[in-house]
């Protein structure tokens, strides 16, 4: 590296303060003489009392502090030219500090001002006040009585981890995954509380900016989202954002994104992946960026890479970094060990006895009640309970209680008791309206969850958006008297949602996912709207809410109702385009209850291979793999003997394995494993049968041809129409996986979003074996088929003698 000239350094120092200087609205010239004196910079702006102020700058870029005998120039000569009215004032920056006897000596100039860097950095835009909110409302929030520091999986302290790469010269960002209630937002809030005390007590450190993603990520601009938080929300005076921009660049801060994965919900993954590289756009200069988020947000480890490392996929299986991606570095928390969660519970649980019983903290209460609940609390009954902090927060909260049976708690009626503790809190607080029971409170809490959900999953609204009729409906018949305004009051002042004057949002996402589930489950899954509004629905489900609709379903009288209710609703909908992720909850329905539709289903294919995958995912894992082949077998090779309705049950299953066995290749993670599924379909479809009805009859002569019926020839129409035309070239011949798969979706009017974010196809063709096909056929069903496969693979005019018709069962 270049070293640079004293003058080199010089120039860098004041070209750096001047384009500070005009970000921040000055009008600036450099090196201007007046009278005696050459300025390093003269700066003029309009003062909105004083009017024009020009201002006279020197600059000292020494590698040491300034000194009282460093200022002695400077106060001569430019306090002559500001008494002079040659400037209005006149002002001294230093590169580095200023010795306290140099700052007593000029500021007891009228109009004569020093700064080191750092303190013109700060003064150009004040964040005190911004500053003593991030660490007021932490005290407020008693976190820091019973704080324990998180840690990654590799057992390192996080706040020793962050605090390491925030004193360091790297610009790499970081991003904190964790699942949901492992304290991400709770380790956000402490460092930025942090950081920000050690500024207000005379620290050199950045200034930390928290940014809760969940709660304004409306904005469609990074100016926008940065502008909200610290012109409307915080009121950081003299905000700009160019001048902004240009201290970030500088590093002036360290930006703390939280909740990432808050602003995925309703975007395709190429919305989110531009949302956040609109993010990353702040990563400039000696920025640093922090992000917390769930893993959740991302399909798969390929998409996760992408994102966070800046690195795709080669076709041969490489990792590589893409020219102009920003690679961030990633830490994973781990939950709550055992004595982790007990130190936790041993600490909050005492604080959480004073708060609900109205008494402060320290005060003579209950202490052996306190005492035995503890024991009972650190038993060793709720160790596996524990391991989320959020988790050991409710269960200490909700163990205040002291007719409280507490072993009979589990994840969702612990949420199901904390939601009604809350609400009876807010039900019983004076100046609340009696006439509204906390059932009403309680449904107005959950269409308020769903309502937001519906809105591209937010946690935050404003009040004046909220419909009115949600207000209404949640009220029912009850009578009262409020007029419509004083009605809104009302029922949002008893909400489970942190309120300001003008908005409303839900501090804990996993209070709002249980209330989402909670709706879907009162209304039936909506079941009295439109089928086609099952879609809709399923798209806003992901794995939370859909563990706490298995809550609510195994905790329901009438389980095995509702469960049919809602097969014969996805039964009943316009079955194209379901969302993967959300059709989820069958395949955990049928896993809780055992029973499906009441007439067999090609729905009923998928959960099965869904079931034996262990996800709800396209993939045929290498333990699964003897059962799906034996699967497809059996349906492919059935006989087909029965009655029409039957042979029509029998199609459609086989429709719905070919399409499961075809999407499991498009989305296969290699090209070898997308090969070797396609392998053994096509050999099934080649071991049946009715194959060898076609080869006799196409190969009586050069000129027959045989057009396959429509209605009877399925699974043969799909066989010779995706398999290339052309010979096999080196043993290998080309198979179209995609036109396969439309073949099976228009035979069953079945299908899944292609576009949904769990389901990833990487292959539209796979180059398949001919040799290992013929195998695979003459083990299924011997020689004689094996024979035709070959024949008809090696020869493509034979192939051309059959012509298959689209098909629609």
């Amino acid at each position: 590296m270049k070293m640079l000239s004293t003058t080199e350094k010089g120039n860098e120092f004041r070209d750096t303060v001047l384009v500070l200087l005009e970000a921040a609205g000055f009008q600036c010239k450099s090196e201007i003489r007046a009278d005696f004196k050459k300025a390093d910079i003269v700066a003029t702006r309009v003062d909105p009392f004083d009017g024009i102020q020009t201002t006279a700058i020197e600059l000292k870029n020494l590698a040491r502090n300034v000194s009282k005998a460093d200022c002695q120039e400077f106060l001569i000569e430019y306090g002559r030219l500001v008494s002079q009215r040659t400037f209005s004032r006149a002002w001294l920056i230093a590169a580095k500090d200023i010795s306290p006897d140099a700052r007593a000596l000029i500021e007891a100039v009228p109009n004569l001002r020093c700064f080191s860097m750092r303190e013109f950095k700060r003064a150009l835009l004040s964040f005190e006040p911004y500053l003593s909110d991030l660490a007021d409302a932490y005290d407020r929030s008693s976190i820091e009585k019973y704080y324990i520091s998180p840690q990654n999986v590799t057992g390192d302290d996080m706040e020793t981890v962050i605090g390491d790469w925030a004193q360091s010269s790297s610009t790499t960002p970081i991003v904190i995954i964790g699942g949901y209630g492992q304290g991400k937002s709770t380790f956000a809030k402490h460092i930025s509380a942090k950081l920000a005390k050690q500024i207000l007590c005379g620290g050199n450190g950045r200034i930390p900016l928290l940014v809760p993603l969940g709660e304004i990520f409306d904005e469609q601009s990074v100016d926008g989202l940065v502008g909200k938080l610290l012109a409307s929300q915080a009121r950081v005076e003299g905000y700009h954002f160019k001048l902004f921009r240009e201290l970030n660049r500088l590093g002036h801060f360290i930006i703390i994104f939280d909740g990432f994965d808050e602003m995925k919900h309703g975007m395709t993954p190429a919305i989110f992946t531009a949302n956040f590289e609109r993010l990353l756009s702040l990563n400039e200069g000696t920025a640093k960026l922090l992000f917390l988020g769930r893993d959740t947000v991302f399909h798969d480890a390929i998409e996760f890479r992408s994102v966070i490392e800046g690195k795709d996929l080669t076709r041969a299986g490489q990792f590589i970094p893409v020219p102009g991606k920003t690679q961030c570095r990633t830490e994973t928390l781990k939950g709550f060990d055992v004595a982790e969660a007990r130190d936790f519970v041993e600490r909050y649980f005492p604080i959480a006895v004073h708060e609900a019983r109205g008494k402060p903290e320290g005060s003579e209460f209950d202490a052996q009640w306190i005492s035995n609940r503890l024991g009972f609390l650190l038993s060793g009954k709720f160790d596996e309970l524990l391991s989320r902090p959020v988790h050991a927060q409710m269960l200490c909260q909700i163990a205040t209680e002291p007719d409280l049976n507490l072993e009979k708690v589990s994840k969702f009626l612990l949420y199901d008791r904390f939601i009604h503790f809350l609400l009876h809190r807010e039900v019983a607080k004076s100046g609340r309206f009696r006439g509204f029971s906390l059932d009403i409170r309680r449904r107005f809490n959950n269409m308020l969850a769903w309502w937001l959900w519906e809105q591209g999953g937010a946690s935050t609204s404003s009040i004046s958006v909220i419909p009115d009729a949600l207000f209404q409906q949640a009220i029912g018949g009850t009578r009262h008297s409020f007029t419509v305004p004083a009605l809104r009051r009302e029922l949002i002042a008893g909400c489970l949602v942190i309120k300001d004057n003008s908005s409303v949002y839900f501090a804990h996402r996993s209070i709002q996912e249980f209330l989402v589930a909670e709706y879907l489950f009162e209304n039936n899954l909506l079941k009295d709207e439109a089928p086609q509004s099952l879609r809709r629905t399923l798209r806003n489900l992901n794995p939370e809410i859909i563990s706490f609709l298995i809550g609510w379903v195994q905790n329901s009288r009438s389980a095995k109702t509702t469960t049919a209710d809602w097969f014969d609703l996805l039964k009943r909908t316009d079955a194209r385009s379901i969302p993967l992720s959300g059709f989820d909850l069958f395949v955990q329905l049928k896993k809780l209850t055992a029973s499906t539709f009441k007439v067999p289903s090609p729905w009923d294919v998928f959960i099965d291979y869904f079931l034996q995958a262990g996800a709800t995912r396209f993939i045929v894992r290498k333990e699964a793999l003897p059962w799906a082949k034996a699967e497809l077998a059996s349906k492919v090779l059935a006989s087909e003997a029965g009655v029409a309705s039957q042979l029509a049950e029998s199609r459609q299953s086989v429709a719905a394995s070919l399409l499961f066995w075809s999407l499991s290749a498009r989305a296969a993670k290699s090209t070898a494993d997308c090969n070797s599924l396609m392998e053994y379909m096509i050999a099934c479809l080649f071991a049946r049968e009715p194959v060898r009805t076609i080869w006799e009859t196409v190969s009586e002569s050069a000129t027959k041809q045989l057009r396959l019926s429509a209605g009877e020839s399925l699974p043969e129409g799909i066989l010779f129409d995706c398999i290339a035309r052309g010979a096999p070239k080196n043993g290998k011949i080309t198979v179209d996986i995609e036109r396969a798969a439309l073949a099976c979706t228009s035979a069953i009017n079945v299908s899944f979003d292609l576009s949904d974010e769990f389901l990833k196809l990487n292959h539209a063709h796979a180059s398949i074996d001919v040799n290992k096909v013929i195998k695979i056929v003459d083990q299924l069903t011997g020689k004689e088929a094996s024979d035709v496969a070959k024949q008809f693979l090696n020869d493509p005019e034979l192939r051309r003698r059959v012509i298959s018709v689209s098909v629609r069962l």
